[in-house]
């Protein structure tokens, strides 16, 4: 048993992820909540993936909408990101937190062009010039 098991939460912690990598979810809808010990009201992901939802911070949130190009809840739903554990400072400790980034994809991310060798063409031989013809009226006999 651990801590997690010993304590479930109803949301997502970066305990509910894997240790390494990232995982894709797809938003299946959101809501404001009253969520903490002073029953603040914030935006709670849920996604298709899981059965626990993500409280969304600002840093989250900013991420989202960069990620989807909207700041509209609206339109994040059906979209898909990635989510991942992550170290970060908060209150002074290092602590593991969910973060999330955009999923790339061939149509997302910048194609770069391979360097193209060099073709070697071999040069058009030449036609040979046309001989004139003298014209047979023209010849004096």
């Amino acid at each position: 048993m651990n801590l997690s098991t010993a304590f479930p939460s109803k949301y997502l912690t970066a305990a509910d992820l894997p240790d390494e990598g990232s995982q894709a979810v797809t938003i299946e809808k959101i809501g404001l909540e009253e969520v903490g010990r002073d029953k603040e009201t914030k935006p709670v992901i849920y996604f298709e993936e899981f059965h626990k939802a993500l409280i969304c911070n600002k840093t989250n949130g900013r991420a989202i909408a960069r990620a989807l190009g909207s700041e509209e809840f609206d339109e994040w739903v059906g979209r898909r990101i990635a989510i991942y554990r992550a170290e970060v400072e908060f209150a002074g400790e290092m602590v593991e937190a969910i973060r999330v980034k955009a999923i790339r994809t061939p149509a997302t991310t910048r194609q770069i062009p391979a360097k193209k060798k060099p073709v070697h063409t071999p040069e058009p031989e030449a036609e040979p010039m046309p001989v004139e013809e003298p014209d047979d009226d023209e010849i004096p006999f």
